[in-house]
């Protein structure tokens, strides 16, 4: 539960101290904010690219009764399917990441629901992020 609840508010954390750390230095902290949640964003994909192997239990589909198995584990295929997932969001979140980077350098005035461009590009890419990983961790379970 701490761990799901860490996965979520860590990279907030991360963006309050550095927009803490640059209203400190006098600096202009609202042209990071896309960027760094578009960056929080993969850091939180990341832990999902390598499936788990489940150790002694082997998963029938049909009735999801865990009988028995061999040592080494398997991989189910719910596993697999969240890992390639996780790739191609990790994939459209680097553009995301390069959107926010362009337009908070160079259209920071620009916009989009009454927000700054790179924000809401930003906080879009960390809400996917977050809800891939409430339905993976749901599959682990």
């Amino acid at each position: 539960m701490i761990h799901s609840i860490l996965i979520g508010v860590f990279p907030l954390i991360l963006v309050v101290y550095e927009w803490g750390l640059r209203v400190a230095l006098g600096t202009d902290s609202t042209a990071f904010i896309g960027p760094t949640l578009a960056t929080a964003a993969l850091s939180c994909l990341m832990p999902l690219t390598r499936p788990l192997r489940r150790a002694g239990l082997t998963f029938v589909h049909l009735n999801r009764q865990a009988l028995p198995g061999p040592p080494t584990g398997h991989i189910l295929s719910a596993d697999t399917n969240v890992a390639g997932i996780a790739w191609g969001l990790i994939l459209v979140g680097l553009f995301a990441w390069e959107a926010a980077c362009y337009f908070s350098l160079r259209h920071p005035e620009l916009n989009t629901l009454s927000m700054p461009t790179h924000a809401v590009l930003g906080a879009c890419a960390y809400l996917t992020s977050l809800t891939m990983n409430y339905f993976a961790r749901r599959t682990y379970e």
